[in-house]
């Protein structure tokens, strides 16, 4: 069963954004996601460990954290929302923290076994 509700880092109960399309990071709960899963792992890339130099005191998630030159930190799904199922959705426990390279890597290797190439 998909979760329905997750907690911030101050306890604070959300709502799982229920959206067909990206997250809208004009959202105050799609900031806040954004923000607690950035916090969670470190704001550091999951697969190849860049961070940025510097994280702003007052992150609110509105914003994807630059890591290098025109490199950023972007919000991942794990398991891809377009696996044909609702239960891969945007709660915390199906995302991480990916730089957009390495989230650009992993879409194309997922788009080749989706293709039956890998």
């Amino acid at each position: 069963m998909t979760k329905r509700t997750w907690d911030d880092n101050n306890g604070k109960t959300w709502v799982v954004p229920v959206t067909r399309w990206r997250l809208d990071f004009r959202k105050a709960s799609h900031r806040a996601l954004r923000k607690h899963v950035m916090e969670r792992d470190g704001f550091v890339c999951n697969t190849c460990g860049v961070s940025p130099a510097e994280i702003p005191a007052d992150y609110d998630g509105s914003f994807a954290p630059v890591v290098k030159g025109d490199r950023y930190l972007v919000i991942d799904h794990i398991r891809s929302r377009y696996e044909g199922s609702k239960a891969y959705s945007h709660h915390p426990d199906n995302l991480q923290v990916l730089c957009d390279g390495c989230n650009a890597a992993k879409r194309n290797r997922v788009d080749m076994r989706s293709r039956g190439g890998d």
